[in-house]
């Protein structure tokens, strides 16, 4: 996968992508947060550097009853 433009104009590869996010890890997991806390923050920010990266497709959910 090429390179992926923000609307600010900067570009990140997949691979810089996910360096950043191992960066964002090392900061969580040293931060004083109940572990519940640090796995949400971790899972959250994974799957969306996932799905940024197109590894990770959202399937359409149910339509809420009327």
């Amino acid at each position: 996968m090429g390179r992926m433009d923000n609307e600010a104009g900067t570009s990140w590869t997949p691979d810089e992508l996910r360096g950043e996010f191992e960066r964002y890890s090392s900061l969580i997991n040293a931060a004083d947060l109940a572990p519940s806390s640090k796995t949400t923050y971790l899972v959250h920010a994974d799957r969306f550097v996932r799905w940024l990266a197109g590894e990770v497709e959202i399937a359409p959910g149910r339509r809420p009853s009327a």
